[in-house]
């Protein structure tokens, strides 16, 4: 959540900072697992 509330706030669109975010979690083996971030939806206007 902190690597998308960073990235979003610098003005990148949502729905791109939502999907880096989580592939920068897949990218580190520690927290590849599912269960550290599909919990977290993107929900609302996506733009």
């Amino acid at each position: 959540m902190t690597e998308f509330i960073r990235c979003w706030r610098s003005g990148e669109p949502r729905a791109k900072t939502w999907r880096e975010a989580q592939l920068s979690l897949l990218r580190k083996e520690e927290f590849s697992n599912p269960y550290f971030w599909a919990a977290f939806t993107l929900t609302g206007q996506w733009q």
